[in-house]
């Protein structure tokens, strides 16, 4: 039994992927010897969160002038997301839109070995949850890479690029389009559905200091995409409760009135009769909100 471990412990530092599509359910990366147990789960999440992130393309019509990279939520692929948009008509003629895939990491929401397609890690669903620094930080590159690669490819600069998500997806979205220095200081927009972030996030202390510093005089003023968030009054996975609270933390902290520094502010939206689910009313909303900052 030991040397079989050894030569799955191999085969998951080769290719962990394939390891956890050949054996789904039987949880062997967690079975390893204890001395390595711990090893074992942070070379796991460190090999799948460094790869490049997979995507569903929807492609323009025309040459691409704008991006959207919309993130889905727990548990979700690039296709199932990318499907929906498609078949709600989520899109415009010039506008590249791309759905990554988060990488298969520990989710402990599912339990001590859990694993799922996720962009960070939760130990709890409720805003007093710690936030995953780490991990989020981690994504945050990974999309940094990402869209470095579809500025050389496109020539698409930042400053036409949106960045936002559904649930899970757009609590990624706040983190990394307003707490990673160059992507707040450049991207055209950012956009969360039906998502919220953790009382202690880190981006609420980024927002602040960005439009404290816009508000300086200063040779590098700071800045602050504007933002949209949008969420269902019958959401009963994540509560409007939760979403408006992150909103009033947002605001608070520079993002209200204007957002200063070039920021056009944040712009909240309540949707009658919606779940925690994405609807065409909702998308149509999104899509104009997006077009009139591309204008």
């Amino acid at each position: 039994m030991k040397n079989g471990i050894n030569v799955l412990f191999v085969l998951f530092i080769l290719n962990p992927e394939l390891l956890c599509c050949a054996y789904p359910s039987s949880n062997l990366l967690f079975q390893l010897p204890s001395v390595g147990k711990l090893w074992g789960k942070r070379l796991f999440n460190i090999a799948m969160t460094s790869a490049p992130l997979k995507a569903f393309v929807i492609p323009a019509e025309t040459v691409p002038d704008s991006v959207i990279i919309f993130l889905h939520g727990s548990g979700d692929t690039g296709g199932g997301i990318g499907s929906a948009l498609k078949a709600y008509g989520f899109k415009l003629p010039s506008t590249k839109i791309i759905c990554p895939t988060a990488p298969l990491r520990k989710y402990s929401l599912y339990g001590e070995h859990g694993l799922s397609n996720v962009w960070f890690d939760r130990k709890g669903l409720h805003p007093s949850a710690k936030e995953d620094v780490e991990g989020m930080a981690a994504t945050t590159h990974s999309l940094r890479t990402l869209i470095d690669a579809e500025v050389a490819s496109t020539g698409v600069p930042l400053s036409r690029m949106f960045l936002g998500g559904f649930s899970m997806g757009g609590g990624m979205s706040l983190r990394a389009g307003l707490a990673d220095p160059l992507l707040s200081k450049e991207l055209a927009g950012v956009f969360a559905l039906s998502s919220f972030l953790a009382e202690e996030s880190v981006v609420v202390p980024a927002v602040a200091a960005a439009t404290a510093t816009a508000s300086a005089s200063s040779a590098a003023p700071g800045r602050v995409p504007p933002v949209l968030m949008c969420h269902g009054e019958d959401d009963d996975l994540i509560p409007i409760d939760w979403a408006s609270e992150t909103a009033d933390r947002l605001r608070a902290a520079g993002l209200g009135g204007g957002g200063g520094g070039g920021s056009a502010g944040l712009e909240w939206r309540e949707f009658s009769g919606l779940g925690h689910e994405v609807r065409p009313d909702e998308l149509a909303f999104v899509r104009e909100w997006v077009r009139a900052r591309l204008v």
